[in-house]
């Protein structure tokens, strides 16, 4: 995946369009504009499109196949990019003030302490992160090693986060269904589809990447990789609400019930004849409370160091000048961080491979 293939999708259409309506003019260089300024120092488009791939990447939000993510999803990140980004030059600015820095070893100890994923993201997160430990120091205020029972408890009260749905990996074709007047001539052309495969799984594959309508589905043969799946091997699980906006219905529910190796019937949904093929299952897995325990650490520190961070952003935004493109001076409470609730987000990387990404 590179910056090139991702930039036109998300950063021009999501972000120009949703973000910046009005605050740029035409004549201007569109990826160098500046959006915001802290203190002086500018935080530009193309800061934040990076802020939105590094983000989407080590948040697995990328469409497989074909390096995008939903625009108004961009939008949101980009949202959240620039308040990340004012809090980052806040806090890089006092540190450096106080010559305070942050070598590279103690980012790399702190991501092996706590078993965070790999990413270029986490990295820069977590350069930040030690660099406001150590501003709070400074002034006497230090966030404390969790303890075990504080682990303990949150691994209990959150089971449900704990639990790995059952997994699916599976591929599909679809008829789309254009009218009342024409769904007898698409109904018979999945039939022919269906006698096509001859309930084969090799002939599944291979009729796919002929009967699929779009070009990304005949090149996989199918398969159902949507955002957020397991982007090494394709595994989604279909309980999860957020594929309900993907696939119909009664295609999530089909696969609920279906067992490796087993082809779909055709099936109706509001929009289109389905016929699925479900190559492989994961079935479901509760974690293990040492496979979590470091990452659940992480957590408590990250949502202490939240509560300390507003508490520090009161005083640090009335001494600072931050203000936007057209010198509109940023509200105190947008640039806030949120305290944290731990969810399934928190858990990303420990189940299967972590790969590590190259650094930018």
């Amino acid at each position: 995946m590179t910056r090139s293939r991702l930039a036109r999708p998300i950063f021009f259409a999501a972000i120009l369009a949703k973000l910046t309506a009005g605050m740029v003019h035409a004549e201007e260089d569109v990826a160098h504009a500046i959006i915001v300024k802290v203190n002086g120092a500018p935080i530009n488009k193309e800061e934040i499109r990076n802020f939105i791939i590094d983000y989407a990447t080590a948040n697995n939000l990328i469409t497989p196949g074909s390096d995008t993510i939903d625009a108004d999803q961009a939008a949101e990140i980009a949202q959240e990019g620039i308040r990340t980004l004012i809090r980052q030059h806040l806090i890089k600015q006092e540190a450096e003030r106080l010559e305070i820095k942050t070598p590279y070893d103690e980012v790399e100890e702190y991501i092996e302490k706590y078993n965070l994923p790999d990413t270029k993201f986490t990295r820069t997160q977590t350069e930040v992160d030690i660099l406001f430990d150590k501003v709070l120091q400074k002034v006497g205020v230090v966030i404390f090693e969790p303890s075990p029972f504080e682990i303990r408890k949150i691994y209990t009260e959150k089971a449900s986060v704990f639990t790995i749905p059952r997994m699916v990996r599976a591929r599909q074709i679809t008829v789309d269904k254009i009218s009342e007047d024409t769904k007898q001539f698409e109904l018979d052309k999945i039939k022919q589809i269906q006698e096509e495969i001859q309930g084969k799984a090799a002939a599944f594959t291979e009729v796919a990447t002929i009967r699929c309508t779009t070009p990304r589905a005949r090149q996989q043969g199918g398969l159902m990789a949507p955002p957020g799946s397991d982007r090494i091997e394709n595994f989604f699980p279909p309980t999860v609400k957020r594929y309900e906006t993907l696939y119909a219905p009664e295609v999530l529910a089909a696969l609920q019930t279906m067992k490796p190796g087993q082809m779909s019937d055709i099936i109706e949904s509001k929009s289109a004849f389905h016929i699925l093929y479900l190559e492989d299952e994961k079935p479901e897995k509760k974690l293990q409370f040492s496979q979590v325990s470091a990452r659940v650490g992480h957590f408590i520190r990250k949502r202490e160091r939240a509560i300390k961070q507003r508490d520090w952003l009161v005083d640090m935004i009335k001494r600072s000048n931050i203000i936007w493109h057209n010198d509109k001076k940023v509200d105190a409470e947008y640039i806030m961080p949120p305290v944290p609730e731990f969810t399934e987000r928190d858990l990303m990387g420990l189940e299967g491979p972590q790969q590590k990404q190259p650094r930018r």
